[in-house]
């Protein structure tokens, strides 16, 4: 199946009319069958229902439903509804000619390229999510890379579904890269299209395996709020890269100008830096490990919690005891420059816990001692 549609021979174009002509079936599936056709010299894929189904046509149908008002670079263009076409009613769609996710990466692209396909990813998949739309079948088989550009396309909106079709994801999903709670057929939201980008993210590439292990968290309170969170991540993670590599750069530059003792002693800067690297990585990790073991307990236990105001007394009980935290690496250097930067990642650390906190305490009501309170006053 491909992008931007292919265009015939102009001896060819010329001696065809406008119905589309010669069918050509490139995917068998268990509701739905796509074919490749042609018109007027261009290829479109035609996405029918499978046998008489009445069921599987109205899956077509709403699909179509929720994919015509999509206008995006990285989803499949939709055109329309057809009720006649030489293989039954369908969906009219543009053609991609380009291969799956899974056939992409096995090609080995360049680092550069994958990260190109995660922006994509993820791009199009925070615009379903505005639009008020769960795709609820992310997987490799439904990402696209055209042959053209190399360009990222999503497809198959069957399971999709917003506030009126959660009923209709019941049918069917793909359970390698299904959420949890989309396999148990409970109510879904962003988070589970969030777990099933955790997955693609660790097929694309090892380098967002940290980012990719929280969205892909078993627990939908510990995933990712939404995708400008994922993107935000990146984003921290890629603007600390560049600044190592400076200083990568600008040792290995130094090494070419000096020889001898002044080498020796560029080398010994290089230690200092390695050494100054460890420090810092290991004062990291001192703080996420005391983070976590201050905040993850009360997270864990807030579900459980009844009352808005009994959770904040939880949380509250659990941020008494980050001034230890503070004071840990406070008292490791008198490096200002360190400290600065010790500083701005237990501040991103904490909010990123806090936050996570508050998404769970704000869907809880007041006790009723506490709204009767207010009442009084």
């Amino acid at each position: 199946m491909g992008y931007n549609s292919e265009v015939r021979p102009i001896h060819e174009a010329e001696s065809m009319s406008n119905a589309y002509c010669d069918p050509v079936l490139i995917k068998d599936g268990i509701v739905s069958r796509l074919y490749r056709v042609s018109r007027a010299g261009k290829y479109f894929i035609i996405k029918t229902a499978k046998g008489e189904s009445g069921a599987y046509m109205d899956m077509i149908r709403r699909e179509y439903e929720l994919s015509i008002a999509l206008s995006h670079p990285y989803i499949v263009s939709v055109f329309t509804f057809e009720e006649v076409t030489p293989v039954g009613p369908g969906i009219v769609m543009e053609y991609i000619d380009g291969c799956t996710l899974t056939e992409f990466l096995a090609q080995n692209p360049s680092k550069k390229l994958r990260q190109r396909l995660v922006e994509q990813l993820l791009d199009a998949v925070s615009y379903l999510h505005k639009k008020g739309i769960i795709h609820n079948d992310l997987k490799p088989d439904n990402i696209l890379i055209s042959r053209i550009d190399n360009t990222l396309k999503i497809i198959d909106f069957g399971l999709s579904d917003n506030d009126a079709y959660f009923l209709y994801k019941a049918l069917g999903c793909t359970p390698q890269y299904a959420s949890p709670e989309l396999l148990a057929h409970e109510q879904t939201d962003c988070r589970s299209d969030i777990y099933s980008l955790g997955l693609l993210m660790k097929d694309i590439g090892r380098r967002y395996s940290a980012i990719a292990s929280r969205a892909c968290n078993p627990i939908p309170q510990k995933r990712y709020a939404d995708v400008a969170h994922i993107q935000k991540a990146l984003s921290r993670r890629r603007n600390v890269l560049p600044a190592i590599f400076g200083i990568l750069l600008a040792i290995l530059t130094l090494c070419l100008y000096f020889t001898g003792s002044k080498l020796r002693a560029l080398q010994s800067v290089q230690e200092e830096a390695m050494q100054r690297e460890h420090f810092v990585d290991s004062i990291y990790k001192d703080i996420d490990k005391r983070m976590a073991e201050i905040y993850d307990p009360v997270i864990d236990t807030l579900p459980s919690i009844m009352y808005q105001d009994v959770c904040y007394q939880e949380l509250a009980k659990a941020m008494e005891q980050l001034s230890s935290v503070s004071q840990s690496f406070q008292n490791s250097t008198q490096d200002s420059e360190l400290l600065s930067r010790f500083n701005s990642y237990y501040t991103n650390l904490q909010f990123m816990y806090y936050y996570s906190a508050l998404e769970i305490i704000e869907l809880k009501p007041l006790s009723p001692a506490f709204r009767n309170l207010n009442t009084d006053e």
